[in-house]
C-alpha cells in the first residue's frame, strides 16, 4: 500500500449549479461519507475548497466502522483518500460508502444513486489504470528531453485517459470528467513551459461532443461555471493568471499598479494582485483569485507589502465569502508579523526528548519547515546548510529542522543520511503536532523558514533560506549583534 501526495493529480466535483456570489458555504448543503476500515493506519481525507484544502480525520469505533458529515462549500467538493492516491468527488446529498483494507491495498466504494455509482467507480478504475503512469511521466518530463517530445508523451497519455472514460456510458457529469483530465494536463504543460507552444489534441472522433475536447485552446476562455465546480480548473486558473496571460476577455480598465506609481521595481505581491484585477470579467473569480494571491504572497513575500495589498482588497472585494474568509485568515497571520512573540512549539528530536522554542531564548533561532519528501528542502539542506552550520559555528545561532511530513523511521533515515545531526537540533511534528504547528506557523509549501531573535521574537516570517547567502547572513549577524 502507498500513500498519496495529495496535490500531484486533482479530478473535479461534478455538481455545476451555480453557488451564489454573496453566500459560497451553505452549511445545509452536505454529504455523508461512511464505511469500513481494516488494518487501519490512519485513515483520513483531504478535502478541497476554494481557499485551500484542509485534512478531515476519520474517527473509527472498534469494529473499524466510520461516518463523516461533509459540508458542501459552494455545491460539491473534490476529495481524496489518504489510499493509493485516488481522488473521489461528492456532491449535495451523496451516500458514499467506502470499504478498505489498507494492508491489502483493496477498496470498494458504492453510491446511493446508480450514475454516482457508476462515476465513481469511473475514478477509481481511471486512477488504476494511469494514476501511477502520470506520476513517472511527470518525473520524465523534469529530464533532459525535447519539448516535442515532452509534448507527445503528455498528449498520448491524455488521449489514454479520456478514451478510458469515453468507453463508460455517458452521463451528466460526462463532459466535467473530461474537462478535468483536460486540465490537468494543461496544468502540467503550463508547468513544463509547453502550454503556448501546443495544444492538446484529442484522437477521436467522439472529442466533438464535448466542449473541452473539441476546442483544443479552451483553457484560454474565462469559465464561471467551470469555476464553481472544478478545483482543476481553479488550480490551473491560479498560475495560469499569475505567470502567463489572462483570457480572452482581458481588460485593464484604467487599473494600474500602484508599484508603478511609486517607481518600485519589484513588488512581487503587488504584480500578481494587478494581474488579477485585470484579468477577470467575473466579479466573484476575480474576489477569488485576489483572496488566494494574498494568502499564497504572505507565505513568501514581505509582510509590510502584503498587508498594503490586503488593504486595498478590502476597499474593492464584492463577494462576502472572500472578504469575511480573508479578514479571519489577516486576523491569524497579524499574529506572525515581525516583532511579534513566535508561537510556542514543543516536538520530541530523534532521542524521543521534548525539545520547546522557549529552551533558546537568549539565542538567535533559524528554523526549517522540510519534509523527507520535499526535493527543494533536501537540496537546500545538502547543499548549502553545511555552510550556513559552519559560518556560524560557535556563535549563538540555533539551527532547528522541522519534518512535516515523515513518520519516524522515514524522518531518522533521513536525517542520517543527510548529516543533519551533527550541527541541527531536528524535531518531527506528526499527527495533531504535524496539524498544529502548520496552523500557527502558516506554513504551506515547503521548505519555509523563520527567524527569531534572541527575545523569542519573530524578526522574519519569511526568511531567505541557506542558499540566500547575501540576504541571509547579513539579517542573521543583525539579529546578533542586538544580544547584550
Amino acid at each position: 500500500m502507498k500513500y498519496f501526495l495529495f496535490l500531484i493529480t486533482l479530478f473535479a466535483i461534478t455538481s455545476c449549479a451555480r453557488a451564489q456570489s454573496q453566500g459560497i458555504r451553505n452549511e445545509k448543503n452536505f454529504a455523508i461519507i461512511r464505511g469500513h476500515i481494516k488494518n487501519d493506519n490512519g485513515f483520513g481525507i483531504l478535502k478541497t475548497g476554494y481557499l485551500g484544502s484542509s485534512f478531515i480525520s476519520a474517527p473509527i469505533d472498534k469494529s473499524g466502522d466510520f461516518s463523516l458529515k461533509i459540508n458542501i462549500e459552494g455545491y460539491a467538493n473534490d476529495f481524496y483518500l489518504n489510499f493509493d492516491g485516488i481522488m473521489l468527488f461528492v456532491q449535495k446529498n451523496d451516500t458514499i460508502t467506502i470499504n478498505l483494507d489498507m494492508k491489502e491495498n483493496m477498496i470498494s466504494v458504492s453510491a446511493n444513486d446508480p450514475q454516482r455509482n457508476q462515476e465513481l467507480n469511473s475514478l477509481i478504475g481511471l486512477n488504476r489504470l494511469y494514476g501511477e503512469k502520470y506520476v513517472n511521466l511527470i518525473k520524465q518530463l523534469h529530464t533532459s528531453i525535447t519539448d516535442s517530445i515532452k509534448f507527445s508523451l503528455l498528449n498520448n497519455l491524455y488521449n489514454k485517459e479520456i478514451q478510458f472514460l469515453l468507453d463508460k456510458p455517458v452521463g451528466k457529469n460526462t463532459e466535467k470528467m473530461l474537462a478535468d483530465i483536460y486540465f490537468k494536463y494543461c496544468s502540467s504543460m503550463l508547468d513544463n513551459g509547453l502550454l503556448n507552444k501546443y495544444d492538446l489534441i484529442a484522437n477521436t472522433a467522439q472529442s466533438n461532443h464535448f466542449a473541452y475536447l473539441a476546442h483544443k485552446t479552451a483553457y484560454r476562455t474565462e469559465d464561471e461555471t467551470l469555476f464553481k465546480c472544478s478545483s482543476v480548473y481553479r488550480d490551473f486558473v491560479l498560475k495560469y493568471v499569475s505567470f502567463i496571460k489572462p483570457f480572452n476577455s482581458w481588460h485593464v480598465g484604467g487599473v494600474k499598479p500602484d508599484y508603478e506609481h511609486n517607481g518600485v521595481k519589484f513588488a512581487p505581491a503587488w504584480m500578481e494582485y494587478y494581474a488579477g484585477l485585470r484579468a477577470f470579467n467575473s466579479k466573484e473569480m476575480r474576489d477569488w483569485f485576489l483572496a488566494n494571491s494574498i494568502i499564497k504572497s504572505s507565505k513568501f513575500y514581505d509582510y509590510d507589502e502584503v498587508q498594503a495589498v490586503y488593504a486595498d482588497f478590502v476597499t474593492r472585494v464584492e463577494t462576502s465569502f472572500y472578504a469575511d474568509s480573508l479578514k479571519r485568515y489577516a486576523a491569524q497571520f497579524s499574529k506572525l508579523r515581525p516583532g511579534r512573540i513566535a508561537p510556542v512549539f514543543r516536538l520530541k528530536n530523534e532521542k524521543g526528548e521534548w525539545v520547546s522554542l522557549s529552551m533558546f531564548k537568549g539565542k538567535v533561532v533559524f528554523i526549517d519547515f522540510w519534509g523527507t519528501g520535499c526535493g527543494p528542502c533536501i537540496y537546500d539542506i545538502k547543499n548549502f546548510a553545511p555552510a550556513l552550520h559552519a559560518h556560524y559555528k560557535n556563535k549563538a545561532v540555533v539551527f532547528i529542522n522541522i519534518c512535516l511530513d515523515a513518520e519516524t523511521p522515514e524522518w531518522k533515515e533521513a536525517i542520517k543520511k543527510l548529516n543533519m545531526r551533527q550541527h541541527s537540533i531536528n524535531l518531527l511534528a506528526i499527527d495533531a503536532s504535524r496539524i498544529s504547528i502548520r496552523r500557527v506557523y502558516d506554513v504551506g509549501p515547503i521548505p519555509r523558514y523563520y527567524l527569531i531573535d534572541h527575545s523569542g521574537r519573530i524578526a522574519n516570517n519569511v526568511s531567505p533560506g541557506p542558499d540566500h547567502i547575501k540576504a541571509l547572513y547579513p539579517q542573521i549577524d543583525k539579529l546578533l549583534g542586538n544580544i547584550k
